[in-house]
């Protein structure tokens, strides 16, 4: 953006002073516009030049940073899509009281990209919790109790919609 500022600049100085100098001789305004253009293309292909380089050594450094990425996390990376399950969540969604707090443990390996950031906003105005203490249920998307911490013991009345995909009350 900065690059095309800067030649439209130069373009319009150049413009400027060829209509003050077009009244007072032609040859000269033509020499002026001659060298404006040349001054303009230049000024350009190093600015251009200098933005490149810089903006292909950013490229490949993500794309580098990129390849040493566990596919799980492509996977959730944000504009790809990542498979939510819906039919669960809209269970939950119906279950769960929305002014109760929710444990989430998120074993899919979808979330290690963006799943459970979308799991909470589905499941809004319900608040989350980062553990169990504090919270009023617990969901199990893809996961054991174990995964997040917890015993068997632990849930009150664990209502299992599919294996792994368990949602209870707290102890």
């Amino acid at each position: 953006m900065a690059f095309l500022i800067q030649v439209l600049a130069v373009l319009s100085a150049g413009a400027a002073i060829l209509v003050l100098l077009r009244e007072a001789n032609r040859r000269v305004a033509i020499s002026a516009a001659a060298v404006f253009a040349t001054l303009a293309a230049i000024w350009g292909i190093l600015a251009f030049g200098n933005q490149a380089w810089n903006l292909g050594r950013t490229w490949l450094g993500q794309r580098a940073d990129n390849v040493k990425l566990p596919e799980a996390a492509i996977k959730g990376a944000g504009g790809i899509a990542f498979p939510a399950r819906e039919e669960i969540l809209r269970i939950v969604d119906d279950k769960i009281p929305k002014q109760d707090t929710v444990f989430l443990v998120c074993k899919d390996p979808a979330c290690a990209g963006a799943l459970n950031v979308w799991i909470t906003y589905r499941l809004t105005p319900r608040i989350f919790t980062e553990t169990a203490k504090g919270a009023d249920w617990v969901l199990l998307y893809n996961a054991a109790p174990a995964d997040g911490g917890l015993r068997r013991g632990d849930l009150i009345d664990p209502v299992t919609i599919e294996p792994r995909y368990v949602f209870a009350r707290l102890r």
